[in-house]
């Protein structure tokens, strides 16, 4: 039990840390983009445009617009609110489970609701995340007519295809598992309290 709430002490004090070491990096990304983008979008307009599309790279014989830039910067700036806010929850999240760890109490109430609720993070992040894919292709199909990099006869459409991936279900369903199992041993230790 010792070593069990030793490991849990030392694992929030390395959440909490990572836990403010996202937050400053993230205000940090959104503050110079989004000054990039009120102030200073001419920075880009003189450089090459730079395309990978799976594991090919392409540099054009073109230059950015103004609007391909914002339109750009715009998406990375959804990015950046979305996937600090995700890993903020799953911090937060976790350290209520290590607290109630470090506390002694692994089969607290609380154990089983954060994980339930890390659960629904879990696939939230995989719909939204292919739905923030999906939106930033069509951005990007939109700012960079993508058929005229290849001959006009060898391509005849461009297209964007959505995926979600499987292991976010199965990390949702694992987690959900574990927060009934949890919660499960949460009402055993309390049947056993009383009993005592």
């Amino acid at each position: 039990m010792k070593s069990m709430t030793k490991t849990a002490n030392i694992l929030k004090k390395v959440f909490s840390v990572l836990f403010w070491v996202v937050i400053v990096i993230g205000v940090v990304l959104f503050v110079s983009l989004l000054a990039m983008l009120l102030f200073r979008e001419a920075w880009l307009t003189d450089k090459l445009i730079h395309i990978d599309l799976g594991s090919f790279s392409f540099k054009l014989n073109l230059y950015y617009t103004a609007d391909q830039v914002r339109a750009l910067v715009s998406l990375l700036l959804v990015q950046i609110v979305f996937y600090v806010s995700v890993l903020c929850m799953v911090f937060c999240y976790l350290h209520n489970i290590l607290d109630s760890v470090a506390n002694g109490k692994p089969f607290d109430r609380i154990v089983g609701s954060s994980l339930k609720k890390l659960a629904f993070v879990v696939l939230g992040t995989g719909i939204l995340q292919m739905i923030l894919q999906g939106v930033s292709s069509l951005v990007l199909l939109s700012a960079f007519d993508l058929t005229k990099l290849f001959s006009g006869q060898a391509v005849s459409s461009c297209s964007v295809n959505f995926r979600f991936e499987l292991g976010y279900i199965l990390g949702f369903l694992l987690l959900l598992l574990l927060s009934k199992i949890f919660q499960y041993g949460a009402d055993l230790q309390k049947q056993s309290d009383e009993t005592l």
